[in-house]
């Protein structure tokens, strides 16, 4: 009787977890999947590696958007303090708005970038990292993190900054984030690593949710930005999307398809990463996408001439290079004038072609293409950047090569320096 009673107490106990878990069942049949996620500290893995450097207040004009500080232990000496916004829209106009920087300021700097105000509110939002380090009477090294975004460093711990000045201790911190012009409390896992003038750090999360489709588990693990001083996971995030029952895993950008059973959904989240949507779409191959295997997206043009452009329609049988690149990015310059006007030369009559994709003016590109003398086809998108949309295109270079049957087979760093030719010339010979 004992064991029975253990039996049906385990059942009671483990019957809930289990039943909550196969709630997130899913078929074909449904056309919008909706899942929620759980935020995880990416301390292991670090997808996300890229650092970035913080501002001190040393007399630059935005010094005032960033919040004044108290609490900083009076038996530390040789104290600087370190800032980052995580939204600087939102720190722009919330320090205009409380006087801390001018009219003429504001307005510079919000042309400047390009930036715009639509999603930031009238209402103060903590949306910063503030890092402040100091010597010991001893003179040992120490660091202290506002984790909980009040400014105030007295309920805060003090940690040693380790020989070499690296650190791979994750700190949780608190934020404010503005969603739909509502300020949402968030948070996240920051590393850091030290030099002698300066704080570098790394966001380590990553979201995670699971659901079974046509009895089938799998596991999708989001990770956010690595563009910018954001912790978003809006484009352009990437995703992972793993098959527990084979162990095969799909890694896709924001926007792009992944395939479950027969069918391709569009896999996007919201920007904090907690909400994952995924859009059946029929026939995704002839809509285009950025991933490999896939046709690339396609979109109508004026190039520099004045001629039409109908992409991809127009270079059919072709290999292409499509290219996004600006006239003050120095790697595309070197690039386009080197390499591609030396590759252009060997494979351009007839099976080879670029179409470069520029954020600039008609202007701004008119004397560098008559100096460097490019023959290929250049779509000026500096205004509006409506193909630079299209693709999800934050950074330049951002390069695809299309095989003479429509797909994309190799992307950015796959691109770069000799690997272009020798990807050109295995295509060539096949052709």
């Amino acid at each position: 009787m004992k064991h029975i009673l253990i039996v049906i107490l385990s059942f009671i106990i483990f019957f809930p977890i289990t039943n909550c878990f196969f709630q997130n069942i899913f078929s074909e049949e449904n056309d919008i999947i909706e899942l929620k996620a759980i935020k995880f500290n990416d301390d292991f893995q670090q997808k996300n590696n890229s650092q970035m450097p913080f501002y001190k207040k040393d007399g630059w004009v935005l010094d005032n958007i960033f919040p004044e500080v108290t609490g900083i232990p009076d038996s530390l000496h040789d104290v600087n303090t370190y800032f980052m916004y995580l939204n600087f829209d939102q720190a722009l106009l919330q320090a205009y708005n409380a006087k801390y920087i001018g009219k003429e300021v504001f307005e510079n700097y919000f042309k400047k970038t390009n930036l715009g105000t639509i999603e930031s509110i009238d209402e103060y939002v903590k949306t910063f990292v503030i890092v402040t380090s100091g010597k010991s009477i001893r003179n040992e090294k120490y660091y202290m993190i506002d984790t909980n975004n009040d400014f105030d460093f007295s309920n805060e711990i003090c940690f040693p900054i380790n020989s070499g000045y690296q650190n791979n201790t994750t700190h949780k911190i608190l934020f404010d984030r503005v969603i739909n012009k509502k300020v949402k409390k968030d948070s996240t896992w920051i590393s850091l690593s030290f030099a002698e003038d300066e704080i570098l750090f790394r966001f380590d999360e990553y979201t995670l949710c699971k659901f079974q489709f046509d009895s089938i588990q799998y596991e999708i693990k989001s990770f956010p930005s690595k563009i910018g001083i954001i912790v978003n996971y809006g484009s352009p995030c990437f995703f992972e999307i793993s098959n527990l029952s084979n162990s095969t895993t799909q890694t896709r950008n924001y926007n792009e398809y992944i395939k479950l059973n027969n069918s391709d959904y569009k896999i996007s989240c919201s920007e904090d990463g907690l909400k994952i949507r995924l859009s059946k779409s029929i026939n995704a191959s002839k809509k285009g996408s950025t991933q490999y295997g896939m046709p690339p997206i396609a979109f109508k043009a004026i190039d520099l001439k004045g001629h039409k452009i109908g992409f991809p329609e127009d270079f059919k049988n072709k290999i292409v290079l499509l290219d996004f690149w600006a006239t003050s990015c120095a790697p595309c310059v070197h690039e386009i004038t080197t390499t591609y006007k030396d590759l252009y030369k060997k494979y351009g009559t007839g099976n080879f072609e670029i179409v470069g994709i520029a954020n600039n003016s008609t202007c701004e590109l008119i004397s560098f293409i008559d100096k460097h003398k490019i023959a290929w086809t250049i779509i000026p998108d500096g205004e509006e950047k409506r193909i630079q949309k299209m693709y999800e295109v934050y950074a330049y270079p951002t390069l695809f090569l299309i095989n003479p049957q429509g797909n994309i087979i190799a992307k950015d760093m796959e691109l770069r320096g000799n690997k272009l030719e020798i990807k050109l010339d295995e295509l060539i010979e096949d052709k």
